[in-house]
């Protein structure tokens, strides 16, 4: 994740239905990265040393069920389901439950800049 900066991996099944989300963040807070109980500023620097792989499974760190958009759905709704939720990412499915795209607030943020310049 770190390497191509991505911040966000949705998990789906052999349907390739989204089941879940694992985000930077559950990568911190969420995985054991040496067996043993470790503090928050440890975890953070165990995981950027790329010395030490995350102990578990994704389904344990994962959260779900996710919260998701359809691809026709107004920005502004998406706006709310951020704040509402404390969300920063949204899969976005198609019509048959499958992954189409991921929705971030900076993408949100980028649109509504965008149009703003364009007026």
């Amino acid at each position: 994740m770190r390497s191509h900066h991505i911040k966000a991996l949705p998990v789906i099944n052999p349907k390739a239905e989204v089941v879940g989300i694992v985000t930077q963040t559950d990568l911190f807070d969420k995985v054991n990265w040496t067996g043993k109980a470790q503090g928050f500023a440890a975890r953070v620097r165990l995981a950027f040393s790329g010395t030490v792989a995350p102990q578990g499974s994704v389904s344990a760190i994962m959260t779900s069920p996710v919260k998701t958009v359809r691809p026709e759905m107004p920005l502004a709704q998406a706006i709310i389901m951020f704040a509402e939720n404390g969300l920063h990412y949204l899969p976005v499915l198609n019509e048959d439950k499958t992954l189409a795209g991921i929705l971030s607030q900076s993408d949100v943020l980028v649109a509504m800049l965008a149009d703003a310049n364009a007026r």
